[in-house]
């Protein structure tokens, strides 16, 4: 079961796992797959906004789920889970964390 996007609060207890990620290489489709023991995406989009793909389809600049500059926002996962994204707009720029 995938929980939806969520902005995160200061309560919420997240374990990371593994390194922060960020990716600035938007331009083209970026695929993530969440690894063994993540629960949770934490992520924020820099500069301009990003759409996500949670279906195994492709986004576009103008399909997939609009996330604005901000953040950050929390994602639902199941290991092995794929998500795909790209910039909406050039230049967009995404800060990532895996957790358990």
């Amino acid at each position: 079961m995938t929980i939806g996007p969520t902005r995160l609060t200061k309560d919420a207890p997240l374990v990371a796992l593994g390194d922060h990620m960020r990716n600035a290489a938007l331009s083209s489709v970026v695929t993530l797959t969440a690894p063994t023991g993540a629960a949770v995406l934490v992520f924020t989009v820099e500069t301009k906004a990003i759409r996500v793909r949670l279906d195994g389809g492709t986004p576009t600049t103008t399909v997939g789920l609009l996330y604005s500059a901000g953040g950050p926002y929390t994602l639902g996962v199941v290991p092995g889970q794929v998500i795909k994204l790209i910039e909406a707009e050039a230049s967009a720029v995404l800060n990532y964390q895996w957790s358990a």
